[in-house]
């Protein structure tokens, strides 16, 4: 006779089922498509900001030639100050009367 141990359930009988096995899903055939898909997208995006920043460089380039500076201190117009001088006094207030 066999020991049985009182704190450990014992397996009851049943009849044996077939054995489970767990497999990940396949990819989808589309996941090579879209992988596709994607890179191309990304390539188009990377050539479309180097093309912008060449653009740019170029422009900032032909531009910083061009450039509008300010005319040297001596050519400037002269701004003149404001007056120091007050206008008329003011009519007095209703809250006077």
């Amino acid at each position: 006779m066999a020991l049985v141990n009182p704190l450990r359930p014992q397996p009851t009988r049943s009849p044996s089922s077939p054995a489970v096995v767990v497999q990940p899903p396949a990819p989808p055939a589309e996941a090579d498509t879209m992988f596709h898909a994607l890179a191309d997208e990304h390539r188009l995006i990377v050539d479309c900001l180097e093309r912008e920043a060449d653009f740019k460089r170029a422009a900032d380039q032909a531009g910083s030639a061009e450039s509008p500076r300010p005319p040297p201190k001596k050519e400037r117009p002269k701004i003149r100050p404001a007056s120091a001088e007050k206008g008329p006094p003011l009519p007095p207030s209703k809250a006077d009367f």
